[in-house]
């Protein structure tokens, strides 16, 4: 009974995940305020949105207590105070700072995010415990084009590929009793690359990967990892 509860949950989940990334547009469930954390590729699609709202509290519910962020590598070489992971607290510290208005350079802030992820692989673990799912794991490893427009015609470029770690989320499930999930690990990954544009898209402006700076004289573009972006903001 137990392998065939996961295997169903696995499905479902795939199911979910394939369906629900192929479009960032506000569906009934959205605007009626209802959860969409109901698939693993689904919090990731709200982690996108997230980002391109600028909305802290949609980002924030797509994390566990236990979240961990990891840096990449070329992030931890720059500096020996930089940490190789951090915290739900850190991960929270950072987002507030850069979805509202944090100077983080002799007055530079954010004002507008552009995600696209693209799915290059996803991956279903059981875990030991037969008797309840609260021990297995959903890996999604995804490319990520992320660029954050700033004030000063200054603009961060992250091109580089992620992997999130999520599970079913203990403490909450959704309008009907069904499972939530929530991301418990976020990796970010060297070397920088770009991906797949045959993948499935989550989220951001599908597949394009025209820098927007293009034609417009005076902007300077910063190339970085999602991590370099995140170090802007970080308390250390």
């Amino acid at each position: 009974m137990r392998r065939r509860t996961c295997t169903l949950l696995a499905a479902l989940a795939a199911a979910a995940l394939l369906a629900g990334c192929s479009s960032t547009s506000t569906g009934p469930g959205e605007a009626e305020g209802e959860q969409e954390r109901t698939s693993p590729g689904l919090v990731v699609q709200q982690l996108a949105t997230a980002y391109e709202d600028m909305d802290f509290e949609r980002f924030a519910d797509c994390l566990a207590d236990s979240f961990a962020f990891h840096l990449s590598a070329s992030a931890c070489d720059d500096d020996s105070i930089i940490p190789d992971a951090w915290s739900r607290s850190m991960e929270d510290t950072v987002h507030r700072r850069m979805f509202r208005g944090f100077e983080f350079d002799q007055g530079d802030t954010v004002l507008q995010m552009r995600v696209t992820l693209v799915m290059i692989d996803s991956t279903y673990s059981a875990g030991d415990d037969t008797l309840n799912t609260g021990d297995d794991r959903w890996v999604l490893s995804m490319s990520a084009d992320v660029m954050a427009f700033c004030t000063n015609d200054l603009q961060y470029w992250a091109d580089c590929d992620q992997r999130f770690t999520l599970a079913i989320d203990p403490g909450e499930t959704g309008t009907e009793g069904e499972p939530l999930y929530e991301i418990i690990e976020w990796e970010d990954i060297d070397p920088w690359k770009h991906g797949d544009d045959n993948g499935t898209v989550c989220g951001g402006s599908a597949g394009s990967h025209v820098l927007p700076h293009e034609g417009r004289k005076g902007v300077r573009v910063e190339n970085a990892s999602w991590s370099h972006l995140k170090l802007l903001f970080a308390d250390l």
